[in-house]
């Protein structure tokens, strides 16, 4: 069965809002995390496996359908400041990628504001993982924020937007950490 299906079946469902909002984020998170160069996440569903982009926009538009509101959070960060646990042959890799920009969400529970971010998968322990979040404060954020913006609208033409500032050596450096990143996370995996 695929996500959106389950998803309306999780909405249309006759249990409280708490408890769709749990079933819809357990859906969400346990989906792979793959950097994939859409941010469709209509796109995603062909490899099952999604970024952070599409993750939470899905989740917003699901909690949309529950009446619940939501903002999105655009956070950019360096890769070099974050605790990686990687191979110490890509760590100048590392060192040299541009500043990236994170999305999740803040959603209103219980009449609180609540960060939310579903981006990894149970899978990769050695994350910051939500899969365990008590319902009540906020989830950790993977990166390390050099800001944190909210916004009422989709964020994908920000980030397209942001793409086009990457010079070229920029954008192969991207590429190739990310081909790195990938290929290291499916590892990780097994």
């Amino acid at each position: 069965m695929n996500i959106r299906k389950q998803a309306n079946i999780i909405i249309a469902s006759n249990i409280t809002n708490d408890k769709k909002v749990r079933n819809i984020i357990d859906l969400i998170i346990n989906i792979p995390y793959k950097r994939i160069w859409s941010l469709n996440p209509s796109d995603m569903l062909i490899e099952w496996a999604w970024s952070c982009t599409p993750k939470h926009i899905f989740l917003f538009q699901c909690l949309l359908k529950l009446e619940i509101p939501v903002k999105y959070l655009v956070i950019p960060f360096y890769y070099k400041k974050m605790d990686l646990i990687i191979p110490d042959e890509y760590k100048v890799l590392v060192n040299k990628m541009p500043i990236s920009y994170h999305i999740a969400l803040k959603a209103k529970l219980k009449d609180e504001w609540i960060i939310l971010d579903v981006t990894w998968d149970p899978q990769l322990k050695w994350f910051p993982l939500n899969d365990k979040w008590d319902w009540v404060s906020d989830m950790k954020l993977w990166v390390i924020p050099e800001e944190i913006t909210e916004r009422s609208t989709d964020p994908r033409s920000f980030e397209k937007r942001m793409w086009w500032k990457y010079t070229k050596k920029e954008l192969i450096i991207r590429t190739e950490f990310y081909d790195f990143f990938d290929k290291f996370l499916i590892n990780s995996r097994k």
